[in-house]
This record gives structure tokens, C-alpha cells and sequence, in this order.
């Protein structure tokens, strides 16, 4: 009686595991392996519902990318056609090229807090860019326009002294741009387009 029960529950257990949705493999945290602030999440939404969404947009509540299942287990992006292929032991699949590795929840989150770190420190970067320029546009407005009172070569002296000063001073902050990540070309496009010394 005792095996029977045993057997029944064996039985059972391996009954619902053939119900279970092939698709579900795909279910988890996933990583690029050639970009690791990749770290995207597959869920499952409804029984014929599945979703690949990166986990910074995914927790701000961001909608992902529905993905088309295929009969084979597999599932196609609609936006390219390309097919994500599983592995045997279920660790990666594959898009083409690209090798994506399954992660646990626990380094997942570990990715996001720094993925975060790195985007509120871009946002401070930028800010202080913004700020640095703003600051250089307000010191290049103290230089007032020379006018020609008609003595040329006095002119051209002003205009060359006034002209130096204006160039040092770009010098001057595009070094304190340098200090700044991704702010010295931005500083640069800027000056370019518009407050040439």
C-alpha cells in the first residue's frame, strides 16, 4: 500500500511536469555576456504571455517586449524575427550572436544597484556640465562688443587682447570640463555652436 501511494505521487509529480509549459524554461534573469549592464528579465505575464524587458525598466514599470512563442519551445522577437534558442542544460540561449547566461534573482538585483550608482552618476555628470557651462556663457557675456571709433589699429589691439582673454578663459573651463565625465565634448559642442571665443 505504502509503494502505491509512492508510486501515485511519482506519477502525479511527473504528470504535471509534462503539463508544465515549455516556455517557462525561459522565465528568469538573463546577462549579455559581451555587456554586462545587460541584465534583462524574462516573465511570464499569462499562459500564452512571456515578456524580455531590461530590470532597470522593468522596475520602473516600463512594459517590455511581448515575445512570440514558437512550437518548438522557443521564442521570436516581433520586432527582427530572431529566434531565441535555449541551450540543452538551460544555463544560456542564444539570438544569433549574442550568448545570454541565466542569473539568480540575488545578482540580478546586485547588477541593478550598480546599473543605478552608474545612471546617478550620469545625471550629476550632466548637471554639473550643465552648470559649468551656463557659468562660462555668463563670464563670455562680460566681454562687451569692441566698436571701431576709427583709429583701426587701436581696434585690432583691443580686438586681439579681448580675443586672448576670451581664449583663455575657454581654456579655463574646458580644463574644469575635462575633469567632468562625457563633459569636454559636450563642452566643446557647445562652445562651438554658438560661443565661439
Amino acid at each position: 500500500m505504502r509503494y502505491l501511494s509512492v508510486i501515485l505521487g511519482l506519477l502525479a509529480a511527473l504528470l504535471l511536469a509534462a503539463c508544465g509549459n515549455k516556455h517557462d524554461k525561459f522565465v528568469g534573469y538573463w546577462q549579455l555576456e559581451e555587456d554586462k549592464d545587460q541584465v534583462w528579465i524574462v516573465r511570464k505575464v499569462d499562459n500564452n504571455t512571456y515578456t524580455f524587458n531590461h530590470i532597470y525598466k522593468d522596475k520602473k514599470g516600463m512594459q517590455g517586449s511581448v515575445l512570440t512563442k514558437m512550437e518548438n519551445g522557443d521564442f521570436e522577437y516581433p520586432e527582427n524575427k530572431a529566434r531565441a534558442v535555449m541551450s540543452e542544460d538551460g544555463k544560456t540561449f542564444r539570438v544569433g550572436s549574442q550568448i545570454w547566461y541565466r542569473i539568480t534573482e540575488q545578482q540580478a538585483e546586485e547588477e541593478l544597484k550598480r546599473i543605478e550608482a552608474i545612471l546617478a552618476q550620469v545625471k550629476k555628470n550632466r548637471e554639473t556640465c550643465q552648470s559649468l557651462l551656463n557659468e562660462y556663457k555668463q563670464q563670455r557675456q562680460k566681454f562687451t562688443t569692441i566698436i571701431d571709433t576709427g583709429n583701426t589699429l587701436d581696434y585690432f589691439k583691443r580686438k586681439e587682447e579681448q580675443d586672448k582673454k576670451k581664449d583663455a578663459l575657454y581654456k579655463q573651463y574646458r580644463q574644469k570640463a575635462a575633469k567632468i565625465t562625457d563633459c569636454a565634448d559636450t563642452f566643446f559642442i557647445n562652445h562651438d555652436i554658438g560661443i565661439r571665443p
